[in-house]
């Protein structure tokens, strides 16, 4: 589970790069390993290991050129957080919009966590 969780926040340390570089072409984001469906059919553990996964790649995106004031959000959203409850803010996240459950959940990570720490 490790590995995997490795390899997710690598995923994701290039979607924070890609998506947060002032870019002057459009960017394609590539889909992840789940869509907003196949994750919410993981277990409470699997969860918890990919979001963790997501939220420590995200951390080291700078390392592949993202803007390090991109994150900075984040950074302050999770800090003190459990994973229980990053898992709940994108659990309730997908619960409100089951029309992008076929989307990628890199993306819809992504998306839950900034609209959930920015309220």
């Amino acid at each position: 589970m490790n590995h995997r969780r490795c390899v997710i926040g690598l995923c994701v340390a290039c979607v924070f790069g890609a998506a947060n570089a002032a870019p002057k072409t459009p960017v394609s984001i590539k889909s992840g390993f789940h869509t907003g469906s196949s994750f919410r059919e993981l277990s409470s553990v699997a969860k918890r290991s990919y979001v963790a996964g997501f939220v420590d790649g995200a951390l080291v995106a700078p390392l592949l050129d993202a803007p390090k004031g991109e994150i900075r959000w984040l950074e302050r959203c999770v800090t003190g957080m459990t994973d229980d409850q990053l898992v709940a803010i994108v659990e309730k996240w997908l619960s409100e919009n089951p029309v992008r459950w076929h989307e990628s959940m890199n993306i819809l990570a992504f998306v839950a966590l900034k609209e959930g720490c920015t309220k």
